[in-house]
């Protein structure tokens, strides 16, 4: 009793010491060196912080006793939690808040415990603005200030001890930071008489400084990654084969701990040991698997997916089926949309938030060099013939340019791309090529923006319209109903065939389909589909797992989507186990004997050893039978055998027809 009279009140600090004192902490923080951080602050923390209920002399009985009455739920203690500084109750809020630092044996504890008291500091000066009282503001601004540099200094120090749960908890200071300077502004703009020259500009300035300081050593970069979860343990999640790490700072939305096979979204942040998931929040519907991430551009790859882009540390390839809005350049802030793919992440669309800007830039560039007569050597697209194609229809276009360099290699793309499959490119000129491409029944009508990217060369100016379907009556339509001979069916399987106890992804072509993130895919009975990957409204990626005791020989496979049933293709089960999966992969298969996989891809590369298709090299032998004379910028079956090293040595290769 003796130590809670002595808290019963808590004189106000004298204002202009305050003050003072807040701008000294700022002058010694920003000159504070990185790397004597943790020194200084773990100093603060036992002299300021909960330092004097260690050395209060209080025995150990007492202590856990005193513990169990202040830090339950009821009585005094509970009532404490809403009081505001000079209330009453004030003191034994603030000794609850010391004693639970003083008894928690961890500093991973003691840190997400100041996170949580800095924030209710930001309540309280939002309660003493709310009843006017001003003058009270300087105790739990000058508290703030004190625990944000003891918070900041357990990060320093598992940074410098290598500690991963540095990374979790830089993480949530940064996102606090972000919240209570959105709060403390918004107190000042409401009340800016008031709280002119006010602590609660002092504790703005703190925020901003430590956010700046933390910003200047790269935060962690956060993306998100929604799927299906494959399985969860104490350290680590594995979502749609993608592994990310826990630690005692991953957050469960509301405690839910979800359970494999429920859909999810994992906030996760980029380290130097991988992926580290911040929070798991378990999701009503089922969604693709798909990689969101905003950042700057920091690397500029290819167009046919050889060499990767990277956005805030996480790389992904770039090919023909990429949705490329406004050609996004180096620096520029950008969002992606990936998909897993073996080995990393496939950009289904990435657009930048400044392209806008540069283009009105671009045009307004454009028009003074119209002026100027000076844009005879811009390169441009000029025609397209023909300039219009119906849904369902597979048909070859001519594109002609001005001022171009086509070439080998060139790649084309269309804005927005949903829909449209590029079959082949063939280039005749420098200005000239033809394209082979697929309309899928079900594509969005309306005119497609049409581009032509060669190295660094991006020429566009032509439309492409797609219009509706023709009925068998003549007249267009945009229904089911109307598109009569058009029976959803299953054309391909890539491969159509799996060992026994293996994993492997499964690409199922099909025909007036209307694929979508609900469609199940259904191999029959000892094939388990851990997860689809829809690409398209006919083309889609299911990742199956054939049991050890899966009978042998074909079965139907079926995708249903809403009321719509596609089958028509099989699927064989083979003896034999390969141990590992039939997607071409560099990881060696444990078993001697060569494993048969087969792909598509676009051809990246020709030489008379080996090609590039698709990010893969398949090695080229003289038993290799290379069929239509593929060249670079096709798109080509390949059929090869998968040696124990994760070698391919082609059987076969052909253009995808």
């Amino acid at each position: 009793m003796h130590l809670l009279k002595q808290l019963r009140s808590v004189p106000p600090r004298e204002a202009g010491a305050a003050q003072k004192g807040r701008a000294q902490f700022i002058a010694q923080f920003e000159a504070l060196p990185t790397s004597n951080l943790g020194q200084v602050a773990k100093a603060g923390r036992g002299a300021r912080g909960w330092g004097w209920l260690r050395l209060a002399g209080l025995r150990s009985a007492a202590l856990v006793m005193l513990a169990a009455l202040l830090l339950s739920g009821t009585g005094v203690a509970y009532a404490s939690q809403g009081a505001l500084p000079n209330d009453t109750l004030f003191p034994i809020k603030r000794f609850i808040e010391d004693l639970r630092l003083s008894v928690s044996s961890d500093d991973g504890e003691d840190a997400r415990l100041l996170l949580r008291f800095t924030q209710q500091r930001v309540v309280e000066m939002e309660g003493l603005v709310a009843e006017q009282r001003f003058d009270d503001l300087s105790i739990p601004a000058g508290i703030y200030s004190d625990q944000l540099l003891q918070l900041l200094s357990i990060i320093v120090e598992f940074q410098q001890a290598g500690d991963p749960r540095a990374e979790h908890l830089l993480l949530a200071l940064i996102e606090a930071l972000q919240l209570n300077e959105q709060s403390l502004t918004s107190l000042l703009e409401d009340s800016p008489d008031e709280l002119e020259g006010s602590e609660v500009e002092s504790a703005v300035s703190i925020t901003q400084s430590i956010a700046t300081q933390q910003a200047l050593a790269g935060p962690p970069a956060v993306a998100e990654f929604r799927g299906r979860l494959n399985s969860l343990s104490d350290t680590e999640a594995v979502v749609c084969g993608i592994s990310f790490s826990l630690s005692a700072g991953t957050e469960f939305d509301d405690g839910i701990i979800p359970q494999p096979g429920d859909p999810v979204k994992v906030d996760f942040a980029v380290g130097a040991s991988g992926f580290i998931a911040s929070k798991v929040d378990p999701e009503d519907e089922p969604e693709d698997c798909e990689l969101r991430v905003e950042g700057p551009l920091a690397a500029r790859g290819d167009l046919g997916g050889a060499s990767p882009w990277q956005v805030s540390g996480i790389e992904f390839l770039v090919d023909g089926s990429t949705d490329l809005r406004d050609n996004p350049l180096l620096g520029e802030f950008v969002q992606v949309r990936a998909i897993p793919i073996t080995g990393g992440f496939l950009a289904t669309r990435i657009e930048s938030d400044e392209a806008e800007e540069r283009i009105e830039a671009q045009g307004d560039q454009s028009s003074e060099d119209d002026e100027d007569d000076d844009d005879d050597n811009e390169a441009r697209l000029k025609d397209i013939e023909p300039d219009k194609a119906r849904q369902g229809q597979t048909l070859s276009i001519t594109i002609e340019a001005e001022n171009s360099h086509f070439a080998a290699g060139s790649q084309l793309g269309f804005q927005p791309s949903g829909g449209i499959t590029i079959n082949s490119i063939s280039v005749q000129s420098a200005t000239r090529l033809t394209a082979n491409i697929s309309i899928a029944s079900g594509a969005a009508l309306g005119d497609r923006q049409v581009s032509v990217s060669t190295a660094g060369e991006v020429v566009s100016g032509e439309e492409l319209r797609i219009e509706a379907a023709v009925s068998s009556s003549g007249s267009s339509s945009g229904s089911e109903e109307d598109d009569e001979g058009g029976q959803a069916e299953l054309k391909d399987l890539e491969p159509d065939r799996g060992n026994r106890g293996q994993t492997l992804n499964v690409v199922v072509i099909g025909e007036n389909t209307h694929f979508s993130s609900g469609s199940v895919v259904s191999f029959g009975s000892g094939i388990t589909v851990n997860s689809v990957s829809v690409q398209s409204t006919t083309r889609l990626t299911a990742n199956i797992t054939i049991s050890s005791g899966a009978a042998f020989g074909k079965r139907t496979v079926r995708v249903t989507t809403g009321s719509e049933v596609a089958t028509g293709e099989e699927f064989e089960v083979r003896s034999g186990s390969s141990g590992g999966s039939s997607s071409p992969t560099a990881t060696p298969n444990s078993s001697n004997v060569p494993v048969e996989v087969r792909f598509t891809g676009t051809v990246q590369s020709i030489s008379s050893s080996s090609w590039t298709v698709g990010g893969k090299i398949v090695q080229i032998t003289s038993f290799t039978e290379i069929k239509d004379n593929p060249q670079v910028g096709d798109v080509v079956e390949v059929r090869a055998l998968q040696q124990s090293n994760g070698s391919l040595v082609a059987e076969r290769i052909e253009l995808d027809d």
